[in-house]
C-alpha cells in the first residue's frame, strides 16, 4: 500500500513538473508573440503617419489645382469677351 501511495505521489510530481514546464513554453511563446504584435503595431502606426502625409499633400494639391482651374477658366471668359468686342467692332466698321 505504501509503494501504491509512493508511485502516486511521484506520478502527481512528474505530472507537476511537466505541467510547469509547459506554463514555461506558453509563457515564452506569449512573449515572443507580444513583442511581434508591437513590432507590427509600430509599423503600422508609422504607415499611418506616412498615409496622412500623402493625403495631406493631395488635398492641398487638389484644392491649389481648383483654385488654378477657376482662375484660368475667369481667363478664358474674360478673352472670349474680348474676343467677341473685337469681332462686332470689325462687323460695325
Amino acid at each position: 500500500m505504501e509503494y501504491i501511495l509512493l508511485l502516486f505521489i511521484v506520478v502527481l510530481l512528474l505530472m507537476v513538473g511537466f505541467l510547469s514546464f509547459q506554463n514555461y513554453k506558453m509563457k515564452e511563446e506569449h512573449k515572443s508573440s507580444m513583442e511581434k504584435l508591437e513590432t507590427l503595431l509600430a509599423t503600422l502606426n508609422h504607415k499611418q503617419l506616412y498615409l496622412n502625409d500623402k493625403v495631406s499633400i493631395s488635398s492641398d494639391y487638389n484644392s491649389n489645382q481648383k483654385v488654378k482651374v477657376k482662375k484660368l477658366s475667369e481667363e478664358i471668359v474674360n478673352l472670349q469677351k474680348i474676343l467677341l468686342e473685337i469681332i462686332s467692332i470689325k462687323n460695325n466698321a
